[in-house]
C-alpha cells in the first residue's frame, strides 16, 4: 500500500468494506435476520455521523444528527438534478407520525436507502455544495474529504451492495423494548 493510500485510508471504510464482502457471500437477499445487518447499519450510521458539528445546538440543548442535513438536503439542489426516489423517501420518513427522534428517522432513512440502493446520493449531493458540507462537518470527516467521500460512494455501489429486502418504516437498530415473561406481561 502506497503511502497515499494509507493517508487516505479510513477504519470505517474498511470495516464497512468487510461487512460488505460478507454479505456478499450470504444468502440473497439481505433480510432482517441477516447475522450481519446490524453491524452494517452500525457502521453506516457510524460513516454518516464521523465528524458531524452541532450548529444550531447551543450548549447541547438542541443536539443535530444527520439526519438534520439529509430532510433540508433537497432544497439545496443547485446544478444538480434532484433525485426523485431521495425525494420521495426523505418526505416519507420526515411526515411518519411513528418517528419523533432525529435518530430515529436517520434510521429509519438508512434503512430503506439500503433497500433501494441509493445509500450515496445524499452524499453526492452534499459534497456537491462545498459551503453545505462544511457547514455540517469537520475537515478530517469521511463525507467531508473529497478522497474519503470517493472511496465511500464507490463501495455502496452495486455490485459491492447486495440487493436488500427489509420492511419499509422500521427504525434501524432495534430500540430496547420492556422485558416480557412468558405469558406477555412486561417483566
Amino acid at each position: 500500500m502506497s503511502q497515499q493510500q494509507k493517508a487516505i485510508s479510513s477504519p470505517l471504510l474498511d470495516k464497512l468494506r468487510g461487512i460488505l464482502h460478507l454479505l456478499k457471500v450470504a444468502p440473497q437477499p439481505i433480510k432482517d435476520g441477516s447475522y450481519h445487518l446490524v453491524p452494517l447499519c452500525e457502521t453506516l450510521e457510524s460513516v454518516f455521523k464521523d465528524g458531524l458539528k452541532q450548529p444550531n445546538s447551543w450548549f447541547g440543548l438542541n443536539p443535530q444528527d444527520y439526519w438534520s442535513w439529509i430532510e433540508p438536503l433537497q432544497d439545496y439542489y443547485f446544478n444538480t438534478k434532484q433525485n426523485p426516489i431521495l425525494r420521495k423517501m426523505a418526505n416519507e420518513v420526515a411526515e411518519s407520525t411513528t418517528l419523533h427522534s432525529l435518530q430515529g428517522k436517520g434510521r429509519c432513512f438508512l434503512r430503506k436507502a439500503l433497500a433501494l440502493k441509493v445509500i450515496s446520493v445524499p452524499i453526492e449531493h452534499l459534497g456537491g455544495n462545498r459551503r453545505l458540507t462544511t457547514y455540517w462537518y469537520s475537515d478530517d470527516a469521511i463525507i467531508a474529504n473529497p478522497e474519503l467521500r470517493g472511496r465511500w460512494i464507490l463501495c455502496p455501489d452495486p455490485p459491492y451492495f447486495p440487493p436488500f429486502s427489509l420492511p419499509p418504516l422500521l427504525p434501524l437498530l432495534p430500540s430496547p423494548s420492556p422485558l416480557r415473561d412468558p405469558h406477555g406481561s412486561v417483566v
